[in-house]
């Protein structure tokens, strides 16, 4: 880790974890400008030890360097002999010293003694419409840190996350609960999907980057691949599904969270392509494992055909108007939940999650009870109110519904809408079929 003297604004290297700094550093949490207004590591170095015939001026009339100035000062002020900002403290020319320093960024942060948040809108901008809210790395840089301290455009105080108002701010603006933002490790009491949907709405330059702005806050590490796109962030859910066995990742929704609007041409696959899917999954809460262990046999594991699942589950087969079978669906319950307010009775209900999967290989190409499911979709329904166990019509809270012209076959979910609409098919009342073994495409 590269720190910067406070007192001679010269640097200083502390090789993690063995050689930690002699006194608290404070960190710095801002919204870069552009290029041209920066200090990276390379100028940097051009005004600390400066070269015959070469001007420093050029750097130093930059706001970045009065971010890095105001940053020493505050140090010095919280008692912090070193300070730390990502602008000039990584050499973004070594892609090993990168992503040693994205991999850390969350632990860098956790460890500061103090973080200053600089909101360079404010206030010209009320402080909670600031752009800080809405970058992504900024969210590890607010729940991260025990201590994050807000300055304006003139570097005046406007408030600590911990405390009154404050705290009740920013845990609206943010969508975060305010225990998450008092420190330490109460992120890890909510679930994959919740601590997804608080990422939800923030955006980066690189689109690799809303995968690796958020490792810290699952504590994973990854290595990265800049010019992978969506694929860096199905690859992070891969890895978090790995670590903690939680199937809540799969519970994200197609719909806007505002107006229930379907996005106009979702893409089809186990993971959600970005974050912002997750929006209405801050309910989502891992179910009762219990009974989930009673449809399961062994947990989920991935594998060279995705994801494997051996688990019981119910079975529904497509019908034409003569009779003869079209294609059979499954329903696999999954180990999380969603909480929603009754609206018969106004008390919370847990909602059970499904995903519902169709078979689309031939009985002859696999054994009896093992299905290779395509297309992976997500279905949400009261145990009450269960589609087609009673004749019932479709009862779902939310689902992704792909036109038709996507694909073929169609997903158990456009079967229902289909038939809702009145096509010439039908669906057999579900069953529960055991023992069967569920491979389900990843998609990465």
């Amino acid at each position: 880790m590269r720190l910067l003297n406070a007192d001679t604004l010269l640097f200083e290297e502390f090789a993690h974890p063995t050689n930690q700094p002699p006194s608290p550093y404070a960190i710095l949490s801002h919204r870069w400008g552009s290029e041209a207004d920066e200090i990276s590591f390379k100028e940097y170095k051009k005004i600390i030890v400066p070269h015959e015939n070469v001007s420093t001026h050029i750097y130093t009339s930059r706001r970045g360097y009065d971010k890095i100035i105001n940053l020493c000062k505050l140090a010095k002020l919280h008692g912090c002999q070193w300070a730390w900002i990502d602008t000039c403290c990584i050499d973004k020319r070594s892609s090993a010293e990168l992503t040693e320093a994205i991999n850390s960024m969350f632990a860098w942060y956790q460890n500061a003694h103090v973080c200053f948040a600089f909101l360079r809108d404010v206030p010209a901008r009320k402080f909670e419409d600031s752009e800080w809210w809405h970058r992504g790395w900024t969210l590890q840089e607010l729940i991260a840190p025990e201590q994050v301290l807000f300055y304006d455009c003139n570097w005046k105080r406007i408030g600590d996350k911990r405390t009154g108002r404050m705290a009740t701010l920013v845990s609206r603006v943010s969508g975060i609960p305010r225990d998450v933002l008092a420190g330490g490790e109460t992120r890890f009491q909510y679930s994959v999907a919740q601590r997804m949907s608080w990422a939800a709405g923030r955006k980066t330059f690189r689109s690799e980057d809303e995968a690796y702005s958020l490792l810290g806050l699952f504590d994973v590490e990854m290595p990265l691949i800049y010019g992978e796109g969506t694929k860096a962030f199905r690859r992070l859910q891969q890895l978090i599904m790995e670590r903690e066995g939680e199937e809540t990742i799969l519970a994200f929704s197609y719909r806007s969270p505002k107006d229930g609007a379907l996005s106009a041409s979702p893409p089809l696959g186990l993971f959600a392509p970005k974050p912002e899917l997750f929006a209405p999954s801050w309910g989502t809460h891992q179910g009762n494992v219990g009974i989930v262990h009673e449809w399961r046999q062994t947990p989920p594991v991935f594998t060279i055909w995705g994801l494997k699942l051996d688990c019981d589950a119910l079975r529904t087969r497509v019908l034409d108007r003569k009779g003869a079978l079209v294609r059979t669906h499954y329903l696999v319950r999954l180990a999380s939940a969603l909480f929603l307010s009754s609206p018969e009775t106004g008390r919370q209900e847990h909602i059970p999650c499904y995903m519902a999967l169709t078979d689309y290989l031939p009985p002859e190409q696999r054994a009896d009870n093992e299905i290779r499911g395509k297309h992976p979709s997500k279905l949400i329904a009261t145990a009450r109110r269960f589609p087609y166990f009673d004749g019932n019509r479709v009862d779902c809270y939310r689902e992704p519904l792909p036109s038709f012209a996507h694909h073929d076959p169609r997903t158990l979910i456009e079967e229902m809408y289909a038939v809702q609409q009145g096509a010439q098919v039908t669906l057999t009342p579900f069953q529960e079929v055991r023992g069967m073994t569920f491979y389900v495409g990843v998609h990465l």
